[in-house]
């Protein structure tokens, strides 16, 4: 019942956008809170970002972007749209044995993915209904993979080119109400529900969405996602990015003792298959850590808990919420607490955005309507054009008929 009277709420909200002018209004230093992709553990995550702001108060009215991957993606939206940490993990409790409570048998997991997503829609359909991703009442940022060659909509190719042109194959999406900029327009008409079941579709747990994948799979950890974005956007310079980085829960593994002798280094599938896919995606997580820890120093700090050697805590099993819970009480959180206070404390001006967007769409959806206008005068002009060279054609095609029938007669 609480968190379908937040749900109320944050309707509330979104109308109250829609039918104002009022503006985001981002500050210097710009604050980005960055959550990871984890599954269910992604309690683990919103209970110990809920200890820091307990302790911190005031800090999450201070962030300016919420940027989440997978559960992390959730986990943002529900914080964009003005939910607070509790109510958020009363959420996870409610739903989370649902989504993940049905495991279809061994033989059809062989050919579909291990659950339905149908409990996740129904979740996310119950809270943030139609409301879009421009009706946040924050800046938000998500990430996918899509699979099927097309490029993401909000995206032109004019940015891609910037990195590299992958045609025909998956590419990286970025789901964001940042400001528009040349080339990189905010997804003003996405479903924030639609943004999210993109977000999280794990491979092999759960279905893809729309033909996107799990954005984990490229940017479990978007926190250089999300410093990038700004500086796209709001054109900022990292001196002026605080950024942390909550995690959800990492592991000290290996795959051979240090003590290995040069024989036991023959790894064959057997040997990797059980640690690549976690490997993979804590590698990426370790490598952006260091990444900001270098490009942001003082300014960038992360939390993430070390779970112990042989503890299980699958991503897609309820029964460990309670486990998770220990953890997250039991985590040393001071670091996170003094970045979190420092940030509220620092003095702080509103952001002077650059000449270079085309103007904050995600703001003003009268600009969604002119673009739409805009487009629309494109596809008649295209159309007249085509029609016109069609007449053009069958013009010519009649004239050199006649003249064929012509040359014939007076052969005749």
């Amino acid at each position: 019942m609480q968190a379908l009277r937040h749900a109320r709420r944050l309707r509330h909200a979104v109308n109250a956008i829609r039918h104002s002018s009022q503006q985001r209004q981002p500050k210097k230093p710009f604050v980005i809170l960055s959550l990871d992709g984890g599954g269910c553990r992604g309690y683990m995550s919103i209970r110990l970002l809920e200890r820091v702001s307990n302790e911190a108060p005031g800090f999450l009215d201070r962030v300016d972007l919420f940027a989440g991957t997978s559960t992390g993606s959730i986990l943002a939206a529900f914080l964009a749209g003005g939910a607070s940490p509790a109510e958020a993990a009363s959420y996870y409790e409610q739903y989370v044995p649902a989504i993940f409570g049905r495991p279809r048998n061994l033989v059809r997991r062989a050919w579909d993915a291990k659950f339905s997503n149908k409990p996740l829609k129904d979740a996310l359909r119950t809270y943030f209904g139609d409301a879009t991703v421009a009706q946040l009442p924050k800046h938000f940022l998500a990430p996918a993979l899509r699979v099927d060659g097309e490029a993401s909509s909000t995206t032109s190719a004019e940015v891609w080119r910037l990195s590299q042109s992958r045609e025909g194959g998956w590419r990286p999406a970025v789901f964001s109400n940042l400001p528009a900029v040349r080339g990189a327009r905010p997804d003003v008409e996405l479903k924030i529900s639609d943004a999210l079941l993109r977000s999280s579709a794990a491979p092999t747990i759960l279905p893809l969405y729309q033909n996107y994948g799990d954005g984990g799979i490229w940017a479990n950890n978007p926190t250089m996602l999300a410093v990038a974005k700004a500086k796209l956007h709001l054109g900022l310079d990292p001196s002026d990015v605080r950024v942390l980085s909550v995690g959800a829960g990492s592991w000290a593994r290996r795959v051979v003792e240090p003590t290995a002798k040069e024989k036991d280094l023959d790894l064959g599938l057997a040997d990797w298959a059980p640690h690549l896919l976690e490997m993979v995606i804590d590698a990426s997580g370790m490598t952006t850590d260091m990444e900001a820890s270098f490009l942001l120093r003082e300014n960038y700090t992360r939390l993430s808990p070390l779970i112990p050697q042989g503890v299980s805590l699958a991503l897609d099993d309820p029964s460990t919420l309670q486990r998770q819970l220990e953890y997250a009480r039991n985590t040393d959180i001071d670091k996170a607490v003094e970045f979190a206070q420092r940030i509220v404390a620092e003095p702080s001006s509103i952001l002077e955005l650059p000449d270079e967007p085309l103007g904050d769409s995600v703001h003003d959806l009268k600009e969604v309507d002119r673009l739409k206008l805009v487009d629309r005068a494109w596809a008649d002009a295209a159309a007249k054009w085509q029609q016109e060279n069609k007449s053009t054609d069958d013009f010519g095609s009649r004239k050199r008929r006649s003249l064929e029938n012509w040359r014939r007669t007076r052969e005749g």
